[in-house]
Formats: structure tokens, C-alpha cells, sequence
């Protein structure tokens, strides 16, 4: 609840609202998208319905911006974004596979790259 707090303001119940909403369809809504870090599958939905969010990037980037706390968690969570996100906005499987790869290309800029010898 803190976290959703600090990260939505007055606009929190929004997002305990989908969870709870998830709950009665049986659905994961509530379950973190990385272990060890807070970011809720409900967060993006609300983002979607709420910030007009359409794309991964956007979402992994500019409304949770978990990619600049870890990389590697971001990375393990795409699958899950990108099957909520197919869902609930309709994509094609192509939509699907390019919105994976365009987020894998945009946290690779966050990942440091080897130095040359």
C-alpha cells in the first residue's frame, strides 16, 4: 500500500481496485511482476485504461520505470507485460513479438557494455 502510495497519490485505490477486481475473477492482478520488487500486473492495466499507455517501453519506461532500478528484473518480466498488454489492447502476435523486441532493444541501452581492450 505504501508503494502504491508514493507512486500514484490519490489515484492508488485505482490500482487496489483492478487487484481487487482480479481477485474475484481469479485472476493474477495482484501478484508482483519481479520478485523483490513492488510493480504490480495491475499497474499495467491501470496504465493502459488510465495513462494511455500502448507500448512496453512506455510502460517499463516512463510509467513504472523499472528499467532504471534493474535491468535483468525487467528483462525477466517482459513475457508477462507483453501477455497482459496483447490482451487488453488486442494485439496480433506479430504487435506482440515487435513490442518485445523494441523493449529488449531499449533496456539494452541501460545495460553497460563491454569495454574494448
Amino acid at each position: 500500500a505504501r508503494y502504491l502510495s508514493s507512486a500514484y497519490g490519490d489515484q492508488a485505490w485505482k490500482i487496489a481496485k483492478k487487484v481487487q477486481e482480479k481477485k474475484k475473477l481469479k485472476e493474477s492482478g495482484d501478484e508482483r511482476l519481479c520478485k523483490g520488487y513492488p510493480w504490480l500486473e495491475a499497474e499495467i492495466s491501470y496504465a493502459i485504461d488510465e495513462e494511455m499507455c500502448l507500448t512496453i517501453v512506455d510502460f517499463i519506461g516512463r510509467r513504472v520505470r523499472m528499467c532504471f532500478v534493474d535491468t535483468e528484473a525487467t528483462r525477466s518480466a517482459l513475457l508477462r507485460i507483453a501477455d497482459v498488454m496483447e490482451k487488453k489492447l488486442n494485439w496480433t502476435s506479430d504487435q506482440k513479438h515487435t513490442q518485445i523486441q523494441n523493449a529488449i532493444h531499449f533496456i539494452d541501452t541501460f545495460t553497460p557494455s563491454s569495454s574494448p581492450e
